[in-house]
């Protein structure tokens, strides 16, 4: 039952009904009127209380006006040295404009909860299972796909700090290596940190990749989208 989608969506449906009050604890709690969206969600109209921001550090009351005096100064050589750029009058076309539509979900079968993973051209290869990580601040390529691509160790450069993953556990890198990586018609040398671990994947690229590429991923779409001299 925990994979009948169709009978937990008419579940929820009773539920919202209020036909099933006598199988939940305390019941559904019915909105106040004038409360309540066509769909049947309560709206929160209630005003905030405040705004909590992030605290960066501890400032001494005795340095408040000094950073006052250096935010203004700062402020003052802004609007001094930016100079407007020049703006043709009339219609402008707008370029390199990467969209999604449901045109692209034609060949996926919803729901799913798939990562985004590619294939690219790697120096000479063509490697499989390559992770695009938004989360990641690091190129990763795993020790087993590097020995595949008929790589020495000898041709790597020494690493010098570990890595520290979620579990807080630091796994040494065995070094690192700078590769041309093909994506379409673009390529870029990047910079890989090989690491000897079991993996499901060969390769992970990171999000200063996907900056680099301009690209935009869509894990939902199973996309990946970036601008190229072809378009």
């Amino acid at each position: 039952m925990e994979d009948c989608l169709p009978l937990k969506q008419h579940l929820e449906e009773l539920v919202a009904a209020g036909h099933l009050d006598q199988y939940i604890d305390g019941g559904m709690k019915v909105a106040p009127p004038g409360q309540t969206e066509p769909n049947g969600l309560a709206t929160l109209e209630v005003a905030p209380q405040g705004v909590i921001n992030v605290i960066h550090s501890i400032i001494e009351p005795a340095r408040v006006c000094e950073l006052r005096g250096m935010i203004k100064k700062a402020e003052h050589m802004r609007e001094t040295l930016f100079v407007q750029p020049a703006v043709k009058k009339g219609k402008s076309e707008e370029k390199d404009i990467l969209t999604f539509s449901s045109k692209d979900l034609e060949r996926i079968q919803m729901p799913h909860n798939d990562a985004l993973v590619v294939t690219f051209r790697v120096k000479d290869f063509d490697i499989k299972r390559i992770l695009i990580d938004q989360g990641s601040s690091v190129k990763i390529m795993y020790y087993d796909a590097f020995k595949q691509m008929k790589l020495d160790d000898k041709d790597l450069a020494l690493a010098m700090s570990p890595f520290v993953g979620f579990n807080s556990q630091p796994e040494w890198p065995v070094g690192k290596i700078i590769l041309p990586v093909k994506a379409g018609s673009v390529i870029k040398q990047v910079e890989f940190w090989v690491l000897k671990v079991p993996s499901t994947y060969n390769l992970i690229l990171d999000r200063g990749w996907l900056h680099a590429m301009q690209a935009v991923a869509s894990t939902y779409h199973q996309v990946l989208r970036f601008p190229a001299p072809t378009g």
